[in-house]
């Protein structure tokens, strides 16, 4: 398995690509096969694009645009259902944009999240060394609805972002103006000159100053707020037996493991488990282990917890 992996940028975005980038790595690392692909739909366009692609001939896959209903991704993102696919060079529901395609097994799922498909994952390997089974499928469910909920969040994110950009260019060229008219006003006052304007509508220096200091406190705000990053928690965040928790949740401990583990009380286990998922903001054991690899806490060949069909209490 090649380790290249190539991006598509959405509308610039690098947090995305960076994002996807990581979730194909670790999903093909999960499945151990050979490719991945993710396609993320365009409502606007009406077609699924092939936005990162991890594995042979990449290049030239990069950036394809397929219609609901047509190839693998299409058809996925239409019915909603995972799809095995045995041998792809001899399906007939392949789509024409793929010239000369390989002889691969390929296993395809919807990217689902509240119940509205927002792309389909793709995986691929060789139909002479394997054929996918339902326990193949089960894990790409799994991969497939964790990366749905992790595209989402940050597409979310972005969203506020940019309108907070947006207001921030607002409020500059509104304190720009402002500062050139509370300077026109000054020099009026300090050369005696007459003021022809409606005094009735036209602010004096006092209220001009006034407004000037109401955007800069604004603006001060809104300095802060972009600072925050994509995901703003770190390792940090946890103390040093959080993190020791954190871990062994993500290797598949239970409580009671990881009570016996660290000779430490299993209420004191419970009590950590919680501080984990309040300060992640999630209610279940998968995602903390999925952060964790994420952050390099634990390989995701050995996050057992993501191998299981349901998580370990």
């Amino acid at each position: 398995m090649t380790d290249k992996i190539m991006e598509q940028p959405e509308h610039g975005s690098t947090n995305m690509v960076g994002l996807l980038t990581s979730i194909l790595t670790w999903a093909v690392e999960i499945l151990g096969v050979d490719t991945g692909e993710i396609y993320l739909y365009d409502a606007l366009e009406q077609a699924l694009t092939l936005r990162v692609a991890c594995g042979q001939m990449v290049e030239m896959h990069l950036g394809i645009s397929l219609k609901p209903g047509e190839g693998l991704a299409g058809k996925v993102f239409e019915s909603g259902a995972a799809t095995v696919v045995d041998d792809y060079r001899l399906w007939e529901g392949r789509s024409p944009a793929f010239r000369d395609p390989l002889s691969c097994s390929e296993l395809a799922v919807p990217l689902v999240f509240e119940s509205r498909t927002i792309g389909v994952l793709i995986f691929a390997t060789d139909a002479d060394r394997r054929h996918f089974s339902q326990d193949d499928i089960r894990l790409a469910t799994l991969c497939g609805n964790l990366a749905a909920v992790a595209i989402e969040n940050a597409r979310l994110y972005e969203q506020l972002h940019n309108s907070v950009l947006r207001l921030r260019r607002t409020l500059e060229e509104e304190i720009t103006e402002r500062m050139g008219e509370l300077a026109h006003r000054a020099v009026q006052l300090e050369s005696g000159s007459a003021i022809v304007e409606d005094t009735a509508t036209t602010p004096d220096i006092d209220e001009l100053l006034g407004r000037v200091m109401e955007l800069k406190i604004a603006r001060k705000v809104l300095d802060e707020v972009t600072r925050i990053p994509v995901d703003p928690l770190s390792v940090d965040h946890f103390t040093p037996r959080e993190v020791e928790i954190l871990t062994l949740v993500a290797k598949g401990f239970s409580n009671k493991e990881i009570a016996r583990h660290l000779s430490i009380a299993l209420s004191t286990v419970k009590f950590h488990v919680s501080s984990i998922l309040g300060k992640l903001h999630i209610s279940d054991r998968t995602r903390a282990a999925l952060w964790a690899v994420n952050r390099g806490l634990v390989k995701a060949d050995e996050a057992r917890l993501l191998h299981d069909e349901a998580p370990r209490l």
